[in-house]
């Protein structure tokens, strides 16, 4: 498992570093690579219903990370493995650890 020390994130204009924790994942481009610790294959692109969608549409994802500043995101919504930067900014999506949704490894 890779330590999250590998990240540089603390900012050093502000005594104070950020976190943003979000269930459902910031915008990426369609088809962006995952990180080599995807489970899955697939990428995940954007897809909305009823009360649900599973990226933060562009503007807003720009607007968040304008206006929060954090040295990283952690999200959590596709239960699989993501890595991807804002810029500077890393995102990881952490995998699920629920045994309602147990990946079965061969």
């Amino acid at each position: 498992m890779r330590k999250l020390s590998r990240y540089h994130i603390f900012n050093t204009t502000n005594s104070y570093s950020r976190i943003l924790l979000t269930h459902v994942l910031l915008y990426r481009p369609q088809n962006t690579n995952c990180g080599p610790l995807r489970q899955k294959s697939q990428p995940i692109n954007q897809g909305a219903g009823h009360q649900y969608q599973n990226l933060i549409v562009e503007s807003l994802s720009n607007e968040i990370i304008d206006n929060i500043k954090p040295s990283l995101i952690l999200s959590g919504d596709d239960h699989d493995y993501w890595e991807i930067r804002h810029g500077e900014i890393p995102e990881i999506s952490v995998n699920t650890f629920s045994f309602a949704m147990v990946t079965t490894f061969v």
